[in-house]
């Protein structure tokens, strides 16, 4: 599932937006707060994980499933990687959590992390822990490895280094991409669907990274509905 862009719009500022390519019934109805408000998220409703969470410690975590190629799917897995997600914030730090979390029978998949200033990929391809420091000033796009081939991947870049020559960069024209990039191909534009319905983008979820705080947006595409949410930072 998921486009993730990341886009960085002044030295302490950015905004991530992913769109979510799963299944209607895996759509949550809005956003949460964790037990002591110290985590922000839609929580998806099968499993109580989820693929994008705020925390008042200045991080934030974003889920991409696949890691570098399409995997083949085995079930059962020991843990659903949206409680992976979670599972996150349960270190102090990214790197202690690259080090230490046994990842043994989880399902591949791509994070994209911000921890405290620092950007960071991880991608865990079920036997190695790949982990890449990325440059906060710069943007990025990463569609997800079990949706789209290398081909269309490329492809998408594309789209995203032509809007970045023509285009605003900007909270609101960065959503405007997500909405709409595409050559008229459902399959594979950023609002895609597949199999008559039974995968589709059914929500995009935008993470503005303010100077004190953090304003997600969550918009269900499926029942038309859209919520705010702001979770100060305590760093």
């Amino acid at each position: 599932m998921c486009t993730v862009s990341y886009l960085p719009l002044s030295q302490d500022e950015f905004v991530l937006t992913s769109n979510r390519d799963e299944s209607p019934k895996r759509s949550p109805l809005g956003l949460e707060f964790d037990g002591d408000g110290s985590l922000l998220l839609p929580r998806e409703p099968q499993k109580g994980g989820t693929w994008i969470c705020a925390a008042q410690t200045n991080r934030l975590v974003c889920l991409l499933n696949g890691a570098f190629d399409r995997h083949k799917h085995e079930p059962p897995y020991s843990k659903s990687r949206g409680i992976v997600v979670l599972d996150f914030f349960k270190y102090k730090e990214a790197t202690a959590f690259f080090r230490d979390y046994d990842l043994d029978g989880v399902e591949p998949f791509t994070m994209v992390i911000y921890d405290n200033g620092d950007l960071y990929e991880f991608r865990w391809d079920e036997t190695t822990k790949h982990m890449k420091a990325l440059d906060r000033q710069q943007p990025y796009i990463w569609s997800s490895s079990t949706l789209y081939t290398a081909e269309v991947k490329q492809m998408r870049q594309e789209w995203f280094a032509d809007w970045r020559k023509t285009q605003p960069q900007t909270a609101e024209s960065i959503l405007n991409f997500h909405q709409t990039a595409g050559i008229g191909d459902k399959e594979n534009d950023l609002i895609m669907e597949r199999y008559d319905g039974i995968l589709k983008t059914v929500s995009i979820t935008t993470v503005k990274r303010k100077t004190d705080h953090f304003e997600m947006t969550y918009n269900d595409l499926i029942h038309q509905e859209r919520f705010t949410q702001q979770l100060p930072i305590n760093a």
